[in-house]
């Protein structure tokens, strides 16, 4: 067992020591010193039960607050920068509740029950009366309900305490948890959103591939003009050639939707043609 495991032990069974000593005044000694025969017995059980209290609750507050210095430190030095943003709200939190629950033990032992014993003690050295039955059931009363306060801020600051074992273990660089719900509902929207996309996607190919299909159309369209235009050049510049008259032509053929208008002379041969042909070109 390393050095920090026997720290935490310290401190945990000194909360639980702590603890068991408040019910230990309410359930134990009150109820016994009231069962005593008469007020004589019932003073003398009251004071021994403060007598080891007082110094008994003292001391493990002080171990608990000493451990728990010395492990925070520990943490400090381990987490380094993310000490204050990791656990630095319910740190300040537990520190808080426990300053408190110091300061309400502390008015317990100094302030009513080592009260009671010392005020006894005074009575029988004849330095003063001692206090009256109503006096003493008073302070008791306030002893009862202070003790019920300190139960409650134990149990307070141990739940804090599980929040910062929570956060320093975890890990810094991990996602937030998230609840059922919004696990779900972040799962819905992101089907959504995906499904839309999708369409999305579906809908943009399709007007491309429409947009793709129209401009195959139109270039299409587009190289047979520039083919019909062709051969009508080079059927002019072989009639030129030939002597065709525009009066003497006549139709000889179509091309595509247009039709060739011409005269053909006997010599108007395949070389005319192709020289025509590179005349237009060029």
């Amino acid at each position: 067992m390393s050095g920090a495991e026997i720290l935490v032990w310290i401190h945990v069974l000194g909360w639980a020591a702590y603890f068991g000593a408040q019910f230990a005044v309410i359930y134990m000694l009150m109820p016994a010193a009231e069962s005593a025969p008469d007020e004589a017995h019932r003073r003398a059980s009251l004071i021994a039960g403060f007598k080891f209290y007082n110094p008994f609750s003292i001391g493990m507050l002080g171990i608990v607050v000493i451990t728990g210095a010395m492990r925070l430190t520990d943490l400090k030095a381990e987490m380094k920068f993310d000490y204050f943003a990791r656990i630095g709200e319910p740190l300040a939190l537990k520190l808080g509740l426990a300053f408190l629950l110091i300061f309400i033990q502390s008015y317990i032992t100094f302030g009513l029950s080592f009260r009671i014993g010392r005020q006894e003690e005074v009575a029988a050295h004849g330095d003063g009366p001692a206090f009256t039955i109503e006096q003493l059931n008073s302070m008791l009363r306030r002893i009862r309900a202070m003790i019920w306060v300190t139960i409650v801020l134990t149990a307070a600051v141990v739940l804090v305490s599980l929040t910062i074992v929570r956060r320093a273990s975890a890990d810094p660089g991990a996602p937030p948890p998230i609840s059922t719900r919004a696990a779900l509902d972040a799962g819905f929207g992101a089907r959504i959103e995906l499904d839309g996309a999708r369409r999305i996607s579906s809908s943009g190919e399709r007007e491309e591939r429409a947009d793709d299909i129209g401009e195959g159309h139109e270039s299409k369209h587009h190289a047979r003009q520039l083919g019909e235009e062709a051969v009508l050049r080079v059927a002019d510049v072989v009639g030129r050639r030939a002597g065709i008259s525009r009066g003497a032509e006549r139709e000889i053929g179509t091309v595509g939707s247009r039709c060739v208008h011409g005269r053909i002379l006997p010599m108007v041969t395949i070389g005319d043609y192709w020289s025509a042909s590179r005349e237009v070109t060029r």
